[in-house]
């Protein structure tokens, strides 16, 4: 999977034909954001298309609202690792910044999406926000996506055992212990990841590895 790093809306180019964009911040690539993934390549398996998402380093609130910005489901390398599994060709990752979270919602489409990517396509979730404000939302895209020339489809909410699955849903499972129904929204196994630290090498008098 081609990936581009971006830390400005400048920075979002690319030459790819026929680009079917999916678009989020998809912490946790839960089952939710399968669907949309899903989507997303059954309509790029066309001829001189390529299947595409368009994602964030961190989550916005990291920069907007820091206190309340919560843990991420998925570091970036794991994100990215479930992006390119679920048959993504490219992927574009904005880390979040000031200048960014100050961009109108038209301005983004305008310059991101039109200009930048040239999309054919775009697969958002049905409660999918973006821009200053997160203004923007799937009526704006509905209205946008004619005017700018690319087609627009909108993945219903996806429920597993009765509950809407959301990255906050799966936070709020794993807080209560509840790793297996955690498990259920993600669509696989939970796993942590953390940097391992030098220790005082004490495993190798013990025979084993003890980190």
């Amino acid at each position: 999977m081609q990936v581009i790093h971006a830390a400005a809306i400048e920075e979002v180019r690319w030459n790819l034909p026929g680009v079917v964009l999916g678009m989020g911040t998809l912490d946790g690539v839960h089952v939710g954001h399968q669907a949309i993934l899903r989507r997303v390549a059954e309509r790029a398996s066309a001829p001189g298309a390529t299947p595409a998402v368009l994602t964030f380093a961190q989550h916005p609130l990291a920069i907007v609202r820091p206190e309340q910005a919560p843990p991420l489901l998925t570091p970036l390398p794991l994100k990215l690792a479930l992006l390119a599994r679920s048959g993504m060709a490219a992927a574009v990752v904005m880390h979040f910044t000031p200048a960014l979270a100050a961009l109108e919602a038209e301005a983004f489409v305008e310059r991101a999406l039109v200009d930048g990517l040239r999309v054919r396509g775009l697969c958002v979730g049905y409660d999918f926000g973006f821009g200053r404000g997160r203004r923007g939302n799937v009526e704006l895209l509905q209205t946008l996506a004619p005017r700018c020339g690319f087609w627009l489809e909108v993945i219903p909410p996806v429920t597993v055992d009765g509950q809407v699955v959301s990255s906050r849903a799966i936070r709020g499972l794993l807080i209560q212990g509840r790793v297996t129904a955690a498990q259920r929204l993600l669509g696989r196994p939970y796993c942590l990841a953390g940097a391992v630290e030098p220790g005082e090498g004490r495993g190798r008098h013990l025979g084993f590895a003890t980190a």
